[in-house]
């Protein structure tokens, strides 16, 4: 009988500490679960961000891009106006010469006219 008692308390420590073995295994994948599972959020949370800030940074690109093209659009324009004034401004000295030259060749036609008149006069 008491061989009977030692060994069922020997198999019920044996149990026991199974249990508590089995136990703590569990505990330890539960913990590992927790870390994968934290790890997995932390990756796509930097994934994230990390897209977040790619597309900020590609915002920023063109928004400078934008207006780096809009004032090479206004230098472009301002001097395509300047080209057009520089060259209304030599038609109208062109034009002006010419009503000149017309004017002095008139006047020149004229004085001929006199001298003929006042030689036949």
């Amino acid at each position: 009988e008491e061989e009977e008692r030692e060994r069922i308390k020997k198999e019920q420590e044996e149990e026991e500490k199974l249990k508590q073995e089995e136990e703590e295994k569990q505990k330890q994948q539960e913990e590992e679960k927790r870390e994968k599972s934290s790890m997995i959020i932390y990756r796509a949370v930097k994934v994230r961000v990390l897209k977040i800030l790619i597309i900020r940074g590609m915002r920023k690109f063109l928004e400078v891009e934008r207006e780096r093209i809009k004032k090479e659009n206004e230098e472009k324009e301002k001097l395509k106006q300047e080209e057009e004034e520089k060259q209304r401004q030599e038609r109208l000295k062109r034009l002006e010469d010419e009503r000149i030259k017309k004017e002095k060749k008139k006047e020149w036609k004229d004085k001929e006219l006199r001298k003929k008149k006042d030689k036949k006069g």
